[in-house]
């Protein structure tokens, strides 16, 4: 009966899939009221617009997939660098996002 007392703690779970495209759902739906899942939410969701836009940029004849490949490139490895951050349970910025608007408080 001592396990059920325990709560358990699933931040580091939840800031890791924050990371995993659309994942960070699963975050923001079980664990809104904890600060550090919130923090690596809102840098998954600036990745997943960024993806996006990227994306859409494809559409551009001729240079549009290089930058769309660009694009995608850097939010992998900004993916990766979440991911490594939501490991060590840092919460620390990945470049230039820091530099946006916090989306969910």
């Amino acid at each position: 009966l001592l396990f059920m007392e325990q709560k358990k703690d699933n931040t580091k779970v939840f800031s890791i899939l924050a990371y995993v495209f659309i994942l960070w759902l699963i975050g923001l739906i079980c664990d809104k009221d904890n600060e550090t899942v919130m923090f690596h939410v809102n840098q998954s969701i600036w990745l997943t617009i960024i993806g996006f836009v990227g994306g859409f940029a494809g559409i551009i004849p001729f240079v549009g997939k290089f930058i769309a490949g660009i694009i995608g490139l850097i939010c992998f490895v900004y993916m990766i660098l979440g991911i490594i951050s939501a490991v060590k349970e840092e919460k620390k910025y990945l470049p230039f996002l820091d530099k946006l608007p916090t989306l969910i408080k």
